[in-house]
């Protein structure tokens, strides 16, 4: 266990791992297939709710986890024979004016889901902060990691609500966002990946491998991932462009802006009836789905419901009530 207890001596360069480029292209690829359901889920062309349906909270979460490991197992690598001032602080400097681009184009697109700190913010900052763990041995690093993953679950407290501390992550409600991807507890995936990098660096040491040529297939990937960042600016614009002028030719717009009216108001009077953030997002998911089988929802829509399609409304909400946990002790009326 030694090559987890020591420091490492690190190779003399820099390494740029093909394999690693092809992981952070899968990445890529995962990050493509959940954006583009969010944006389905957007433009209303699916009633699944992506953003709080658990299988697809915790694939996001898995996307993010990856991308943060490549970057502790990239700076490791990166920075193996000592810290390299300039390279460090020229990518610094443009992931972190990517970081205030993503901020700045949400805040005037979406101004109440305003990206203030999302996956690029958290990327950037734990750049800054790993310069500190560099030197640690993998033990020591993953020990950091168990700390920084468990701090929300024994740490949350109702000062961290202030906007001014969103970034930390130990606050008390989820902030009302687009991407939230807080310094607690990700900076522990980062730690995870600069644990493995020096394990990785350990064990090329005492029997170096010899780089293995890309398959050919792997080819595309591995350009995915060596652009990861302009592809991450460009595909959110270029989707959401497609899907809104498939929208608008199909004729889909009134029909969208109605669910969307239905939606921001449902999560409204849930919330101002008590319920969370997330809980109320699956609520009014789940009775967008019961209201479109019971056959009501342009009853809804359309303030036409007459008493036996009130009477399949209140059983939708009731029903959804149950199955959504978190929500208030009354639940809130069908919009």
């Amino acid at each position: 266990m030694t090559f987890l207890s020591q420091p490492i001596p690190e190779p003399a360069t820099p390494l740029r791992l093909a394999w690693l480029d092809v992981a952070r292209g899968v990445a890529v690829l995962a990050m493509f297939v959940y954006h583009f359901a969010w944006d389905l889920q957007y433009f209303a062309l699916t009633s699944v709710d992506v953003v709080g349906e658990p299988g697809w909270r915790w694939f996001a979460r898995a996307i993010a986890g990856s991308f943060l490991g490549i970057v502790g197992f990239s700076l490791v690598l990166a920075h193996a024979n000592g810290l390299r001032r300039g390279p460090f602080l020229r990518r610094l400097a443009v992931i972190a004016g990517a970081a205030a681009l993503v901020t700045a184009g949400t805040y005037v697109a979406m101004p109440q889901g305003t990206i203030w700190f999302g996956i690029l913010h958290c990327i950037a900052l734990s750049s800054v902060l790993g310069l500190a763990f560099l030197r640690l041995p993998a033990l020591v690093l993953l020990a950091f990691a168990a700390a920084a993953l468990a701090a929300p679950l024994f740490a949350t407290a109702d000062v961290f609500n202030h906007p001014a501390a969103y970034w930390i992550g130990l606050g008390t409600i989820e902030p009302r966002t687009n991407d939230y991807v807080p310094i607690l507890p990700w900076f522990g995936c980062v730690l995870i990946g600069m644990a493995v990098g020096k394990i990785w660096l350990a064990s090329e040491r005492k029997n170096p491998s010899r780089p293995a040529a890309l398959p050919a297939a792997a080819g595309p990937v591995a350009f995915l991932g060596r652009h990861s960042l302009p592809i991450y600016l460009v595909h959110q614009p270029v989707l959401v462009g497609l899907l809104y002028l498939f929208v608008t030719l199909s004729g889909g717009g009134a029909q969208l802006a109605e669910t969307r009216e239905f939606r921001q108001g449902c999560r409204a009077q849930c919330e101002a009836t008590g319920g969370d953030i997330a809980a109320c997002r699956r609520f009014c998911a789940c009775a967008e789905t019961g209201l479109k089988r019971e056959g009501v929802w342009t009853a809804v829509t359309g303030n036409t419901a007459d008493p036996a399609a009130q009477a399949r409304i209140q059983g939708v909400v009731a029903m959804c009530s149950r199955q959504v946990p978190g929500q208030p002790a009354d639940p809130p009326p069908a919009p």
